[in-house]
C-alpha cells in the first residue's frame, strides 16, 4: 500500500462489527510487530485522560537508517520504511492500550 491515508480509511472506516483492526491489517498483507520496549526514562507513548500522545518512533526491532529520499533512497524504499514507522505506531498504541 502507497497512501499511508489509504492505510487509515482501511483501518477505520469500515464498520466496527465487519472486522477487527488486526483482521484488516491481514486483509492489507499487514501484521503489526512487536512494540518495543521503552528505553531508560523515554517512554513512547503517555497516557492523559482519554488522550494517548505517541512520539519517537523508528521502526520497531530494527535499527534506524537516517537518509533523504530521492538522495540514498529511492521513494519506493521511502514508502516502505514509512509503512513500517507507521506499524510500530499502531504496535505502540496497542500494547499502551491493550486489545
Amino acid at each position: 500500500m502507497r497512501y499511508p491515508l489509504a492505510l487509515a480509511l482501511l483501518l477505520f472506516s469500515t464498520p466496527a462489527a465487519a472486522a477487527t483492526p488486526e483482521e484488516k491489517l491481514a486483509a492489507a498483507g499487514l501484521k503489526l510487530p512487536p512494540a518495543d520496549a521503552p528505553v531508560a526514562t523515554f517512554s513512547q507513548t503517555v497516557r492523559t485522560g482519554n488522550l494517548l500522545f505517541v512520539a519517537g518512533h523508528a521502526r520497531c526491532g530494527k535499527e534506524i537508517i537516517k537518509a533523504k529520499v530521492g538522495r540514498e533512497f529511492t521513494t519506493e524504499q521511502g514508502y516502505a520504511y514509512a509503512r513500517e514507522v507507521g506499524l510500530c505506531l499502531l504496535a505502540s498504541v496497542k500494547a499502551d492500550l491493550g486489545e
